[in-house]
């Protein structure tokens, strides 16, 4: 009995893939401020005195979720969210939330306070909290 063998199809070269060369981002969120929450927020200004938001600021490698140290991670992210607030009056931002371990903090802005917050460098993006807004 004779078998029919085919000889086997040579298989194709795997195609390699371009490895990234991104580093992995310090914050978890985002890392460009969204345009459309900005012209939102100003809008919403126009209107309101106050409205709510969760700004997001520039953090380091004690910052960083890898890092494991809590209590200086802890201290690290006040020290940056102190120095943006220090610059805001109780006319231009109410703080609802500093967060412990994320360079964020939680509040009302007015308009005056959304301009200041646009024109520090810390800060990486201004969004609506949607999720403490009233509905």
């Amino acid at each position: 009995v004779v078998l029919n063998k085919q000889a086997p199809l040579p298989e194709p070269a795997p195609t390699p893939t371009p490895s990234p060369t991104v580093k992995p981002n310090p914050t978890p969120l985002l890392t460009t401020p969204r345009k459309g929450d900005i012209e939102e927020i100003r809008a919403l200004l126009n209107k309101e005195q106050w409205t709510r938001v969760i700004v997001m600021l520039k953090g380091n490698e004690f910052t960083a979720p890898e890092f494991q140290d809590d209590a200086k991670k802890k201290a690290e992210v006040k020290k940056i969210q102190d120095a943006v607030l220090i610059i805001l009056t109780e006319k231009d931002f109410q703080i609802s939330h500093q967060y412990q371990y994320i360079t964020s903090f939680a509040g009302m802005v007015s308009k005056s306070g959304m301009e200041k917050l646009l024109k520090n460098s810390q800060v990486i993006s201004i969004s609506l909290d949607r999720l403490s807004a009233p509905h």
